[in-house]
């Protein structure tokens, strides 16, 4: 798949080191971090800790080991963690805390319209009595960015000042807030000044290959070290990875700006063509959905792949994050891909009349001998319909084009996308299955010229009568 991808929308973790980051890891200098004796690795915990106002900090494998040893921390069986029920803590690390720390989570949805809970709304569920019936909030988890979205420093603080009232700890999924700092111009330590402890991540929007940075107070990552031990986390010459992550903040994390820059590009191109937005792009994420316009990414995501462009698609809806790696022309491209299959939303098929008419079996085109061979069904779009017919119809000269609606195809869990075959035909997806006659919306036959022994290709001719 890798050689086909140009542009990789499934998240910012999937960058790749550049060339210099790999420098960096070959010439950091390593020892042994569970002896606390490997340079590279003090150097980014320094390096973190400082930049959020902290006394220490604790490089960890991942962030969801980072937020989990944070939380583990903090809290005491019986405990209970509030925060938003989007929040990476809550729905994505496997119910981390309930199993690690045997604490449970008080979840809380935003008001409608708004992007983050607010101070007002968490102390609505604060409960610090004992009773026999319910937990005892203990920590509030805040995540910056949530979804790309920001959440307002003056949020933060309103939190903050409720905690201490309250006698709760402060923590911070902070595995964006590098995009969070430079969307705002809020440096990291006004951030950190409100929080017990900060997660901050550096395989997403920085482009590391591995890693978070835990801090807090020394007394905190002393405990920190014991649990990472603990889960299995301590690790000898992890400076080679600590070097990656310092090249990253010096020299990926000013480029964050161009990332956002992007993502607008990409939203704006994709609201000119009728999609909704349905998240306010703030950062480097796009969340798009496609109804209005009837546009599925599902049935997109095989033509997109094979033209070089991953996406992650779930139906109507499509979640894109823009990160170092994806150019400005990258973007084009992407806005183009789309573009044609906005005006041309329906996939193609060309086969032989005699295939077509005799090769129907409970009212499914089962496929030509040779497809029926190689396992496929093989579509095309509006750009390689000649292609396919030279590929998988040379010398036929009774050639029928049909335009299949892809929103036909329901049955989609008995059908399988893929886009390379065994004849290299990169250009075009091809799907295993079989295709249901319901779905042939309009058939044309391609003319064929004695003379030049060649069909007619012209669009004005063909395509675009099968078209109307």
């Amino acid at each position: 798949m890798s050689s086909l991808v140009r542009v990789d929308y499934r998240s910012d973790t999937v960058t790749r080191p550049t060339q210099e980051m790999l420098s960096a890891m070959v010439n950091a200098p390593v020892g042994d971090d569970v002896y606390q004796d490997d340079p590279t690795v003090h150097q980014l915990e320094k390096k973190c800790a400082d930049l959020c106002g902290m006394e220490a900090g604790l490089f960890v494998c991942s962030g969801v080991m980072s937020n989990q040893i944070a939380l583990r921390c903090h809290l005491k069986p019986m405990e209970e963690v509030i925060c938003d029920h989007r929040a990476h803590v809550y729905r994505s690390e496997q119910g981390g805390i309930m199993f690690h720390s045997n604490a449970s989570v008080m979840p809380i949805i935003p008001h409608e319209g708004s992007t983050h809970i607010t101070a007002q709304q968490i102390e609505a569920k604060i409960n610090t009595k004992v009773d026999y019936h319910t937990p005892i909030s203990s920590v509030i988890s805040l995540e910056n960015t949530i979804m790309g979205t920001v959440v307002p420093v003056e949020e933060i603080a309103a939190t903050h000042t409720l905690a201490r009232k309250h006698g709760l700890k402060m923590h911070l999924d902070g595995a964006r807030i590098w995009n969070a700092s430079t969307a705002t111009g809020i440096e990291l330590k006004q951030y950190g000044q409100y929080f017990d402890s900060i997660s901050l991540c550096l395989s997403k929007g920085l482009g590391a290959p591995i890693g978070s940075v835990l801090v807090g107070s020394k007394d905190f990552i002393a405990l920190a070290r014991r649990y990472r031990k603990l889960f299995g986390g301590g690790w000898r010459q992890a400076g080679l990875l600590a070097g990656a992550a310092i090249y990253a903040i010096d020299n990926i994390w000013p480029l964050l700006k161009k990332d956002h820059e992007n993502a607008q590009k990409l939203s704006k191109g994709l609201i000119e063509m009728g999609f909704k937005i349905t998240v306010p792009v703030e950062t480097n994420f796009v969340f798009v959905n496609g109804e209005d316009i009837n546009f599925s990414f599902r049935h997109a995501h095989p033509f997109l792949l094979a033209h070089g462009v991953l996406i992650t698609p779930n139906g109507f809806n499509c979640r894109m994050a823009v990160h170092h790696q994806v150019t400005s022309e990258g973007v084009d491209l992407t806005l183009s891909l789309i573009k044609q299959l906005i005006t041309s939303r329906f996939i193609y098929r060309v086969m032989s009349n005699e295939d077509y008419k005799k090769s129907v079996v409970d009212d499914h085109y089962p496929g030509t001998a040779q497809e029926i061979k190689e396992g496929f069904l093989h579509f095309s779009t509006k750009e390689t319909i000649r292609q396919s017919a030279e590929i998988y119809q040379k010398g036929v000269k009774d050639l029928v084009l049909l335009k299949i609606d892809p929103l036909k195809l329901t049955d989609l869990d008995a059908l399988r996308w893929v886009t390379v075959s065994t004849r290299q035909s990169k250009a075009f997806p091809h799907l295993h299955g079989k295709l249901p006659l319901s779905a042939v919306v309009s058939e044309k036959h391609i003319p064929f010229d004695e003379k030049t022994q060649a069909h007619d290709w012209s669009e004005s001719e063909v395509i675009e009568q099968v078209e109307q």
